[in-house]
């Protein structure tokens, strides 16, 4: 947040939280690492709120892989299908992100099929947040409408 307010000329930041491969012990452990993805999300929000830079600001958060539904013998799950992301932001609309939300009933051998090519949440950000054509970085991929 301090380099966004400081008005660094940078338009894309990235951050990295390790840890969330747990074959084993899932729950505590992905207990500890959401409470503090959560409390550092709450500061850098606050952060670029207090400082008016909410609406100029989108954040996507995303894993590198999908997790399996079903926990394995060791108390954790295995690489899955499909993936998640999240997108916040002060021009979010947050409305329109259900088209991002997995099928739940879309389970596949025991995997949440994918809903949403991760390349369509890239254009999309790289057509309307940043102006710039997406085909030839991603490919042809629909656009999508959260903002």
């Amino acid at each position: 947040a301090r380099l966004i307010v400081s008005g660094a000329d940078t338009r894309i930041y990235f951050a990295s939280l390790g840890g969330f491969d747990t074959h084993a012990g899932q729950l505590r452990k992905q207990a500890q690492l959401f409470e503090h993805y959560d409390g550092a999300v709450a500061a850098f929000v606050r952060s670029l709120k207090e400082h008016a830079e909410y609406d100029s600001t989108l954040v996507l958060t995303f894993s590198e892989f999908g997790r399996r539904l079903a926990e394995n013998r060791n108390g954790g799950t295995d690489h899955g299908k499909a993936n998640i992301a999240w997108l916040f932001g002060g021009r979010v609309k947050s409305n329109s992100l259900d088209q991002l939300l997995p099928n739940l009933g879309g389970i596949d051998d025991g995997d949440l099929s994918m809903s949403t090519d991760f390349r369509s949440i890239y254009a999309t950000i790289l057509e309307r947040w940043f102006d710039t054509p997406s085909r030839s970085l991603v490919g042809r991929h629909p656009l999508l409408d959260f903002i």
